[in-house]
């Protein structure tokens, strides 16, 4: 009882010497601590608030180059609509004299394709990516009532954006697309035809199996690339060779690219020639 009775009173004596602190010094010592938590959530909030003006700048300053892209390509579209080669060459790689020669002769085929056909070049963009100093643009085209898709690749020079060669490095991300017996590899820019040649070609194997015994997996393999690996001269290929994969070249690497059939009838033909000879 006299420990409990000892330590009761030394705890009572410790309470006793910290209640009868100088009032004066308690609320110095609180206003210490105020002015310190005070400062702490005005630093916090300067912090915070630098943050939000970088963050909206960077959104600003991406904004305001995305509509200089646009601009750029309504632009160059509206050069090739009335004829005008001057202003078309003037937003061309100014670096690559090689790249220069090659537009004049694309806006010479502009010029003809107008002559016999009813062409639309309605400046509309169908998507848009920026990644650093590069852009990418996909336009439409409408030809004889049916609508067509280009890409264009860009680089910012500083001053202003200009058309440069294809950049087959900025496709978008790899995706894979897998249904019964198919597998499709490609890049984001090609998710249109990627969707078409699985529903058609997909369609071709449910019938072939339909009329024989398949067996479970993958029976074929489909890689959508910007360039034939054999380098042949068909846009559809077995590579490499004594492999079930079948190369099938983007209709958008090598010009434009039917919006409403992307697996147009000829790509459709050569690859069930691949197919059947496979």
């Amino acid at each position: 009882m006299s420990r409990i009775r000892l330590e009761w009173n030394v705890e009572t004596q410790k309470i006793d010497k910290f209640d009868s602190e100088d009032p004066t010094a308690k609320r110095a010592r609180r206003r210490r601590t105020l002015r310190l938590i005070m400062l702490i959530g005005i630093v916090l909030a300067l912090l915070t608030f630098g943050v939000l003006v970088l963050r909206q700048r960077l959104l600003d300053v991406q904004s305001q180059l995305e509509q200089l892209l646009r601009e750029t390509a309504h632009a160059e579209t509206a050069a090739l609509r009335i004829g005008d080669i001057n202003t078309f060459l003037a937003v061309q790689d100014r670096a690559s004299g090689t790249w220069r020669q090659r537009q004049q002769a694309v806006f010479r085929e502009y010029n003809e394709l107008k002559a016999g056909h009813d062409v639309d070049l309605t400046g509309a963009i169908l998507d848009l990516e920026i990644d650093g100093q590069r852009g990418r643009v996909v336009v439409e085209e409408i030809i004889n009532g049916a609508g067509y898709a280009q890409v264009w690749f860009y680089r910012n020079l500083g001053d202003k954006w200009y058309h440069t060669a294809p950049d087959f490095s900025f496709w978008g991300e790899e995706r894979r697309l897998e249904s019964d017996g198919l597998s499709i590899r490609y890049f984001a820019l090609d998710e249109r035809l990627a969707q078409a040649i699985s529903e058609i070609v997909g369609g071709w194997l449910r019938q072939e199996c339909e009329a024989a015994t398949c067996e479970g997996g993958t029976i074929i393999t489909i890689e959508i690339v910007t360039e034939i690996a054999n380098q042949a001269t068909a846009p559809v290929a077995w590579w490499p060779e004594g492999e079930a994969t079948m190369q099938v070249l983007s209709p958008l690497a090598g010009g434009r690219m039917s919006v409403d059939e992307p697996f147009n009838s000829n790509l459709q033909e050569l690859a069930a020639a691949v197919l059947a000879a496979r």
